[in-house]
């Protein structure tokens, strides 16, 4: 499985007991992808996900997660994550 983040994102809440107040967000997934990629004998697999950069998000703060996870009882075994290359 596959996943985009964008960190840096804020919103302005208008409403409540104190209005015009700035929410920072924590990484926020803008892309999420689930790709099969496996060999009939449990060897390592490299393999693509390709996907399409939406314009309004900003290039210098996406990240690329990638996860390990078992086909049933879909346990995530283990997750990595990188800067998107310019």
């Amino acid at each position: 499985m596959g996943a985009i983040t964008e960190t840096g994102l804020h919103s302005a809440v208008n409403g409540g007991e104190k209005p015009v107040k700035i929410w920072h967000h924590a990484p926020v997934v803008r892309w999420l992808r689930k790709q099969e990629m496996r060999h009939p004998r449990g060897a390592l697999v490299y393999g693509r996900i390709r996907f399409e950069m939406d314009s309004a998000w900003k290039r210098s703060n996406l990240r690329i997660v990638a996860f390990v996870q078992e086909k049933r009882p879909r346990h995530i075994l283990g997750a990595a994550a990188t800067r998107l290359e310019p």
